[in-house]
């Protein structure tokens, strides 16, 4: 049974990994071109590779869709396709974070971390997507500031 669903913030999301992506493209192209010092070619490629990664760990973490499996299991899908299988007991701790930006562009985007005993790193649930089944999602965050 379907409980929290953010399939259609997929498309921007990878948007955005697209961007990154590019961005990262660029910075090394330019490092391999132009700097002549081997070490600080090295060093730029490093530095520039950094929002691939960092968008390749998000990807890992990027909750998609939230099912239950069973009473006491839900099953978790991320961006990368990848789904778990996760005990109701086994969640730890969530916290909610408002996401808000201001200055030249207003950005409003709320998510909760959703951490799980045994995972080196947290779910990041993207709140602006459809949570189907609110007594289900309350369940399953019940350790989570945001829901009291």
């Amino acid at each position: 049974m379907l409980i929290f669903d953010a399939r259609s913030r997929v498309p921007r999301v990878a948007i955005a990994g697209a961007a990154l992506l590019v961005l990262s493209d660029v910075l090394v192209f330019v490092a391999i071109s132009t700097v002549p010092d081997t070490a600080a070619r090295v060093g730029l490629i490093m530095f520039s590779s950094a929002p691939m990664l960092g968008m390749a760990v998000y990807a890992l973490c990027y909750v998609t869709r939230i099912e239950r499996a069973d009473d006491q299991t839900l099953r978790i899908h991320t961006l990368i396709g990848a789904s778990a299988d996760v005990a109701r007991n086994k969640l730890e701790r969530t916290s909610y974070h408002e996401g808000e930006q201001r200055g030249d562009v207003s950005v409003h985007a709320p998510w909760i971390t959703l951490r799980v005993q045994g995972r080196a790193l947290p779910y990041v649930i993207d709140m602006q997507g459809v949570i189907a089944d609110r007594s289900a999602f309350n369940a399953a965050l019940r350790k989570s500031k945001y829901i009291s």
